[in-house]
């Protein structure tokens, strides 16, 4: 039987918008003036709307 130790994660979860960059600019080819521009829209954001 696998000891309980292994089986969990032991980093905090990430924070909202956190890997934004590294998705959009990494992955799918967005520039960071494209970055900018969904900010700004409220499309993408690093906080809940409203706080």
């Amino acid at each position: 039987m696998p000891k309980s130790s292994g089986l969990w994660l032991r980093t905090p979860a990430p924070t909202m918008g956190q890997h934004n960059g590294k998705i959009l600019c990494g992955l799918l080819d967005v520039t960071e003036d494209g970055q900018r521009d969904l900010e700004a829209k409220g499309v993408i954001g690093t906080r809940p709307e409203g706080l």
